[in-house]
């Protein structure tokens, strides 16, 4: 292997300032082919929010301090599972309803996490739904309302 071809697979980093003014190293993002998760993300919401729905986004994931280590970082935990991950990307509500969606990329999958998680959900008739564009939310509202967000939700988890 060449070394230019080593330094591509290895990953790269900065220095930068936190929000309290502590330099702390972070890793520069090799752009990804295709559209990332959040930007999928925030189309759905934006879907969602003009279909007349409240949309409320979860974030989670690692933080890298000043002295390079890496927390991982949570800030919420399912009551009756004890789950502290997996817990799904957006929910949207609307008329007392609750619409939870794990968003992925065309090629994303869901983790063994994610899969734990949505199975919980189940065993309390609170399906999470996966979608992967904007076109599958346009699709879901149509449904929704038409039929009902309810029945919108169940012919989503039975696709």
């Amino acid at each position: 292997m060449s070394i230019n071809e080593l330094l591509n697979i290895m990953k790269k980093y900065e220095f930068v300032k936190d929000d309290h003014g502590f330099m702390i190293k972070v890793e520069i993002k090799k752009p990804k082919d295709g559209k990332s998760e959040s930007e999928i993300q925030a189309k759905i919401a934006a879907v969602f929010m003009i279909h007349g729905f409240e949309c409320v986004r979860y974030n989670c994931g690692n933080i890298v301090s000043h002295d390079g280590k890496a927390s991982y970082v949570v800030a919420n935990r399912n009551l009756n599972s004890k789950m502290t991950n997996s817990h799904p990307d957006l929910i949207a509500f609307k008329d007392t309803h609750a619409v939870r969606i794990e968003v992925k990329s065309d090629i994303g999958k869901l983790s063994q996490g994610q899969k734990e998680y949505a199975a919980n959900g189940l065993l309390y008739g609170n399906p999470i739904i996966t979608m992967r564009s904007a076109n599958d939310a346009i699709a879901f509202c149509d449904r929704a309302k038409t039929h009902g967000i309810k029945s919108a939700i169940v012919d989503w988890v039975k696709k």
